[in-house]
């Protein structure tokens, strides 16, 4: 997950706070918003009461995870469309961020800390407002990896990285939908070698595969449902 929040950011075209929540909304809410009506109506449809009612219950928290996200509840889930309104947040508190502070990286990261131990320890926001908070600190990963990192990572850095990266895979594991990060701060440099691995094979990927990767890329969610 944190692969999809570097990644927005480092393919992103800068706006203002405004033209982010208007663009937000017009891609990311909208399509959480009708996906949600339709799981939901098709469970009524099926006369499933129950079901329709803990996915109305995860689409109001944007629950993606496992039902222990609401301190002291069993809060049901509603899938992987959580991330929509998670990104949604992320971009648009971030493009306020950078109206702040030059220091975006850095204060991203005490953001993202204090929304995981807020989510994890004390009680979960709707509409996945935390969430877009955890995903701050990969999303100004990207930032600084697009703007700051001129250059392709030395040989040095890149293989402690690896090294961190393998650990992590190994032994430990980061899950932002329900803010539980073995590790912590190990992971967050995993997360963006992870990254950045991914993009050193995407550049070797063969021409011919391309296209059929491009359209994967586009339609992982249909896929994934």
């Amino acid at each position: 997950m944190p692969l999809f929040f570097i990644f927005s950011v480092y393919f992103y075209k800068a706006r203002s706070g405004k033209e982010t929540l208007v663009n937000g909304f017009k891609h990311l809410v909208i399509p959480y918003l009708i996906t949600s009506l339709l799981i939901i109506l098709l469970c009524i449809s099926a006369q499933e009461f129950g079901l329709a009612k803990d996915k109305f219950i995860g689409f109001i928290m944007s629950n993606g995870g496992w039902p222990n996200e609401l301190y002291g509840a069993n809060l049901p889930y509603i899938g992987p469309i959580w991330f929509l309104l998670a990104l949604f947040w992320c971009k648009f508190f971030y493009a306020l961020l950078k109206q702040i502070t030059s220091k975006s990286l850095f204060a991203s990261f005490i953001i993202s800390t204090l929304a995981f131990i807020i989510g994890n320890y004390i009680i979960n926001l709707p509409f996945g407002i935390l969430t877009g908070f955890g995903g701050l600190v990969f999303y100004a990963m990207g930032d600084y990896w697009r703007n700051r990192i001129k250059g392709p990572i030395d040989n040095i850095h890149l293989i402690v990285g690896i090294i961190i990266w393998a650990f992590c895979v190994w032994k430990s594991h980061l899950e932002l939908a329900t803010f539980d990060c073995k590790h912590y701060p190990f992971n967050m440099v995993a997360a963006f070698i992870g990254t950045y691995c991914t993009y050193l094979i995407a550049q070797k990927t063969p021409a011919f595969i391309r296209p059929l990767m491009c359209w994967i890329g586009k339609n992982t969610l249909l896929i994934l449902y």
